[in-house]
C-alpha cells in the first residue's frame, strides 16, 4: 500500500522512516501485526453478523481521528485483492471480492457516520 500510495505514510508514527527501511522498524512491524490480528478477527467473525459489524465499525471509527479516509480503505482493499489474486483461483477470488466489498462498505459507513456526528 505504501509503495503505491506513499502519501499515506504521513498518517503513521513511522512517517519519517524511508520505505526501504520500514520492514525493520518496530512501530511498522507492530502496526502490521495489528492489521493481521484485525483481519483474523474479521474472518473469525463471519458466522456472527453482529460481532462482525461491531468489529468493522470500530475499525472505521478508530481511524477517523488518524485522518484515514474512505479512499484509504478502498486503496487498501485493492492491495488486498492484488495480494490474494496470487494466492487464490478465480472462484475463490470472486468470493473474496464479495466479502471485501462488505467489509469495506461497513468500515467506510462507520467513517462517514463518525464524521457526521463529529460535525454536528
Amino acid at each position: 500500500l505504501l509503495k503505491n500510495h506513499p502519501e499515506y505514510l504521513q498518517l503513521f508514527p513511522f512517517k519519517d522512516v524511508p520505505l526501504k527501511e520500514l520492514h525493520t522498524n518496530k512501530k511498522y512491524r507492530a502496526h502490521g501485526n495489528s492489521i493481521i490480528y484485525a483481519f483474523s478477527s474479521i474472518v473469525d467473525s463471519t458466522n456472527d453478523n453482529e460481532l462482525l459489524v461491531s468489529i468493522l465499525t470500530k475499525i472505521g471509527e478508530s481511524h477517523v481521528p488518524r485522518k484515514v479516509t474512505e479512499q484509504g480503505f478502498l486503496d487498501l482493499k485493492e492491495r488486498i485483492i492484488e495480494l490474494f489474486s496470487s494466492l487464490f483461483n478465480e472462484e475463490e477470488m470472486d468470493a473474496w471480492k464479495k466479502a471485501l466489498e462488505v467489509v469495506f462498505k461497513v468500515t467506510n459507513d462507520a467513517i462517514r457516520e463518525k464524521l457526521k456526528i463529529g460535525v454536528e
